[in-house]
């Protein structure tokens, strides 16, 4: 049995153990708090094991024309919200230790393929310090305390009154508000519950209808009223006196800070959690069943049974013919004794007597368990003390808005082993192709006998031997019908298209093609095009070509231990620019000599895959670029995601967490070579010139230019062009 106390003492316990920022100002401000704890039972004599897992708060939507078609806006910052998102988040990190072999503390593989399941003894419990917003919020009014957000006055006659409508006769608005201050009581000589408030009487369920105390009567029969709008098409609110005014169980939109918005109660969300799962669509792709809420805890506050099944169970009992691992799961539903100590009850009693207003906190607070960025506050959707200038920079995003969840997902993506993909991630290709493909990659590479690997390299396996390349594979399987080996390079737009077509009708052939991203496209062209591009304008660069008679070249080109065409390599770097013509003096299709090495990359996928087979977990690509030249001052560079690795992202900007090959680097070391040359001997095409960008320098490379645009003119007319105003520094 849950004890829904100890559930609320650790959720107030966790937020009182977070800093500052994004709190409410007691006295002044209130919130609302939710969480997912995670449940670990053991065997039935061992304790049970209760951990937060995911914590938020916060009372905010954003209207409909604040919303963003680029995902990086948080648009529902509702307290029980931002918990649940949060919980997708630990969830994601959870299934990456999964699936990359690191361990999880929540799942275990399923029988499936490419599927994971809850670890035995594993459930989620769901906390809110008060009812959800919309259905499960309309309850009999007969307690002491208001909802937290009295959006429609009280309607309700009384003597010697006549209004109807929004305003109260006779102050029954004032009415409710003196029950709402109303001191709460302790039973006789007990102090608080540690981690909260006791809630007062009226929340005991054994006494529902306890009078107000002071010798008011009760008062008449009346509705918590919920701000929250019917959705248009559907019942609406008959806005009667008392308990008429609500219609009850029809779906509702949150109100917004002046326009509507699109987001729904969180009655709902709670109730389409209790059949889809909390998880969302994006984890489904690696989870046998969906993950429910085993139960619902609701801290102190104005709370019916009845109402709170009927708002998130009775709507949805009945649905049927759902896919293996859905189906309707209602969650045990409790209440606590203790009240949020920053609940609106709480703010209202500590205001007492002061001057100024209580009102909703601005900002929204989510922590989750997760080793990187546990905390993320945010305000308006978007991360607090983001300015209108970095509003669609990464930075200005919050942690849990689509945009960085896709992102987190498509890391756990990244770091599976395509033979571990669940079908639903799988490219599905004619024959088993795919399949087959996989299964070649792993055999295990042989040796000439007797003969030791190669030092400094592991010695190719037969299908690499340009002498040989359709080896059949090892182990008696049949040779593959004719196929090619896949790339996720994207043919550039405008141009050539992959067809797309069964084996070697896949892909097209001698067309630019941008690199993969993780989750978004790239404006990098590919490795095979950019070094048939050094095969005519030089490797080094528009910049040294001032310095350069002539461009410098690679005279051979050499590949390591792995599939292999030598007349691929040679359409790839040599042939697509071999006629280019009219360069300027210094410049010209210069084909380099291309060999392949029997020797294979210690850590390469190859090898990985062998070393791994067996064990548990997956493989993945490395996060982090190394480079080393042989240089006197910083011979070695450490990168990830673009900038020195160990960069935070309040250091991303400055000079200590750029790359030292980052463009604005290499033309800061081309600047010192243009300092310390004598005035009288520096080129022709430095002088004269006022140079001070980047972009101006590379303009002023005029023998190189001239060269770029004949091959891009006679080549390569789809090359992107740069953006010019991300070469305009200094």
């Amino acid at each position: 049995m849950v004890d829904a106390d100890e559930v609320a003492r650790l959720c107030y316990e966790r937020f009182h153990s977070l800093p500052r920022r994004g709190k409410p100002e007691a006295g002044r401000e209130w919130s609302l708090l939710a969480a997912v704890l995670k449940l670990r039972r053991g065997d039935q004599t061992g304790p049970a094991e209760l951990e937060v897992v995911s914590m938020g708060t916060g009372t905010k939507c954003v209207g409909r024309t604040a919303m963003s078609p680029s995902g990086d806006v948080l648009n529902d910052s509702h307290a029980e919200v931002i918990a649940r998102r949060g919980g997708v988040r630990y969830l994601t990190q959870q299934l990456l230790g999964a699936v990359s072999g690191r361990g999880s503390s929540v799942f275990a593989p399923a029988e499936q393929r490419g599927k994971w399941k809850l670890q035995p003894g594993i459930s989620f419990i769901f906390f809110t310090s008060h009812t959800p917003c919309g259905d499960a919020s309309i309850i009999p009014m007969a307690d002491n305390l208001s909802q937290p957000c009295v959006i429609v006055p009280s309607v309700r006659s009384s003597e010697g009154g006549g209004g109807t409508g929004g305003a109260a006769p006779d102050g029954g608005r004032e009415y409710k508000l003196l029950r709402l201050e109303q001191k709460p009581t302790e039973e006789p000589g007990e102090p608080p519950e540690s981690g909260g408030l006791r809630s007062p009487a009226w929340s005991d369920p054994s006494d529902p209808l306890d009078p107000v105390p002071g010798g008011l009567p009760p008062p008449v029969p009346d509705l918590h009223r919920t701000g929250a709008k019917c959705v248009p098409g559907g019942p609406a609110d008959p806005l009667q006196p008392g308990t008429r005014y609500h219609s009850t169980g029809a779906l509702r939109l949150k109100p917004g800070r002046g326009e509507p918005t699109l987001s729904l109660s969180c009655s709902d969300k709670l109730a389409r959690w209790g059949v889809l799962g909390f998880q969302g669509a994006l984890l489904s792709h690696y989870l046998q069943e969906a993950l429910f809420f085993s139960t619902v805890v609701v801290g102190a506050c104005p709370y019916r049974q009845e109402v709170m099944h009927r708002a998130l169970v009775e709507r949805c009992s009945s649905v049927s013919d759902l896919p293996p691992g859905f189906s309707p799961r209602p969650p045990q539903l409790l209440q606590s004794r203790l009240e949020f100590p920053f609940s609106h009850n709480q703010a209202v009693l500590q205001q007492r007597g002061k001057q100024g207003r209580i009102c909703p906190c601005g900002a929204a607070i989510s922590w989750c368990n997760v080793a990187d960025q546990p905390l993320d506050v945010t305000a308006n959707g978007y991360k607090q003390g983001a300015t209108r200038k970095c509003v669609g920079s990464p930075g200005s995003r919050s942690l849990l808005c689509k945009r960085e969840l896709f992102h987190s997902f498509l890391s756990v993506v990244a770091a599976t082993e395509p033979a571990a993909l669940p079908d639903s991630l799988r490219c599905e290709e004619p024959d088993g192709g795919r399949e087959y493909k996989l299964l070649r990659l792993e055999q295990k590479p042989t040796e000439e006998p007797g003969e030791p690997p190669e030092s400094g390299g592991l010695r190719s396996p037969a299908w690499s031997d340009p002498s040989d390349p359709l080896d059949p594979v090892p182990g008696g399987l049949p040779p593959p019908v004719p196929d090619l080996h896949r790339t996720g390079a994207k043919c550039v737009p405008g141009g050539p298209a992959d067809p797309l077509q069964p084996g070697t009708r896949y892909h097209s052939t001698g067309a630019l093609r941008l690199k993969p991203g993780r989750g978004e496209p790239t404006l990098s062209l590919s490795c095979s095009d950019k070094l048939a591009r050094w095969g005519v304008l030089g490797f080094q660069g528009a910049l040294l070509s001032h310095y350069l008679q002539e461009a410098l070249f690679f005279s051979t080109v050499v590949v390591g231990a792995c599939p292999y065409r030598q007349e691929v390599m040679h359409r790839a770097l040599v042939e697509r620019c071999s006629s280019v013509s009219d360069l300027p003096p210094g410049f010209s299709p210069r084909p380099p000599q291309l060999l392949q090495s029997r020797l294979e990359f210690p850590f390469s996928h190859n090898q990985a895959v062998l070393q791994q087979r067996g064990k548990q977990g997956r493989i993945c690509p490395c996060g982090a670029a190394i480079s080393w030249c042989n240089v006197a001052d910083q011979p070695l560079d450490v990168t990830a995601n673009g900038y020195k690795q160990g960069a935070t992202r309040k250091c991303v900007g400055s000079p200590g967490s750029r790359s030292l090959l980052c463009k604005r680097e290499l033309f800061h070391s081309f600047l010192s070579v243009v300092a310390a040359t004598e005035p009288a001997a520096l080129p022709d095409s430095l002088r004269l010139l006022e140079l001070q960008t980047y972009w101006d320098y590379k303009q002023a490379s005029q023998s190189y230019q001239q060269a770029w645009q004949q091959l891009r003119s006679q080549s390569f007319p789809l090359w992107p062009r740069s953006d010019r105003n991300l070469l305009l520094f200094h």
